[in-house]
């Protein structure tokens, strides 16, 4: 259905998006300042102001965001977290550390996972927006629609460079994080090598690609691919490494899709000594897969993860993974999210490089 520009009165949304205190102030003819004023009953505002304020309010249903009335009351201030599930553990990694992260600075935190951008997730999202301060978010949809349901509520967009120039953002140099796998896996001697990727899923309006948590790299001839398998297709050779498109494998980023994927890419080219996984939980399927066929690791083929998440070190063998420090990933995502809220946006680089931790898979 398309946005209509009509008020929605007791609804708080004006066409497809949320309505604002400047909408407020449109409507009755003052400033913005002036609308805060009336609707926080503060002193030093004519009455006859005040009843226009209010009346237009009303029949615009606007609703304020706790943003805006402890921009006033100083509430306790909470941060409303939107990852894209919490099945992977990954995003329950980077939550649990952004919720420690909040904790020491004072703050609580809404969690909300969120793997779709339709109107009902929308809708969903826009009703977290009133709850909290700012928003922190992974996010595959258009910005402007996740601006529209914030509802003039702060966002820090997270793995995802922003299209909008004043919205902040931590994200993770995967390119780097790619080389340094490759790298390590020149140095070990492999020269076959393949991957298993995630099933494509672009991002719309944005960098990002494939997997919230992959960002960076601009289309080329593999543009179907993830940003990962799109860095690997343009320099393994560089580091002496041979792989090709049909090498790489993509299925659902599950341990079972790991190990299907895995099982395809042997079959198809047994000559690969060395596999590189989009993520952690997919390497653990490789490791099965691998275990499964009687393969020794990282005897005959090696296995290099993603992220660093914490059950790597618990298989057999312990997985070398490309890992993302998420303790740090938490403290520069509140170093925004408290610049957002006391006026002082942090600039800077918020782009974090990947390490190699090297285990007993390669």
């Amino acid at each position: 259905m398309a946005a209509s520009s009509e008020s929605a009165p007791g609804g708080g949304r004006r066409g497809s998006r949320r309505v604002t205190i400047i909408d407020v102030g449109r409507a009755a003819g003052v400033s913005r300042q002036t609308v805060s004023r009336a609707l926080n009953d503060m002193p030093e505002i004519d009455p006859d102001t005040k009843r226009r304020v209010l009346q237009a309010a009303k029949e615009l249903g606007y609703r304020p965001s706790r943003f805006a009335r402890n921009l006033v009351r100083r509430e306790a201030q909470a941060l409303g977290l939107v990852v894209p599930n919490l099945k992977n553990p990954y995003f329950t990694e980077i939550a649990d550390a952004i919720i420690e992260a909040a904790r020491r600075a004072g703050w609580q935190v809404v969690l909300m996972p969120l793997d779709a951008w339709g109107e009902p997730e929308l809708d969903a999202l826009a009703t977290l927006a009133r709850q909290v301060d700012v928003l922190a978010c992974y996010f595959g949809g258009p910005e402007e629609r996740l601006l529209a349901a914030a509802g003039g509520v702060p966002v820090v967009l997270l793995e995802r460079e922003p299209v909008t120039a004043d919205v902040p953002w931590v994200g993770v140099d995967v390119d780097a994080g790619v080389d340094a796998g490759l790298a390590h896996l020149a140095e070990r001697g492999h020269r076959d090598i393949g991957m298993i990727d995630c099933e494509f899923r672009p991002v719309a309006a944005g960098p990002a690609d494939a997997g919230a948590g992959d960002a960076g790299g601009a289309p080329d001839a593999h543009a179907g691919r993830s940003a990962r398998a799109r860095r690997l297709l343009a320099v393994a050779a560089s580091f002496g490494l041979r792989v090709t498109d049909e090498r790489i494998r993509s299925a659902p980023e599950t341990i079972a899709g790991g190990a299907a994927a895995t099982e395809e890419l042997l079959t198809a080219a047994p000559e690969v000594t060395a596999v590189l996984t989009f993520n952690d939980y997919m390497a653990i399927g490789a490791l099965m897969a691998l275990h499964g066929r009687g393969l020794s690791v990282p005897g005959d083929c090696a296995v290099v993860g993603f992220d660093g998440l914490v059950l790597g070190s618990a298989v057999e063998p312990p997985l070398t993974s490309l890992s993302i420090d998420k303790g740090r990933f938490a403290d520069l995502v509140m170093e925004r999210v408290r610049g957002l809220l006391d006026g002082t946006p942090v600039t800077g680089r918020s782009v974090l490089t990947p390490t190699v931790v090297v285990r007993r898979s390669t």
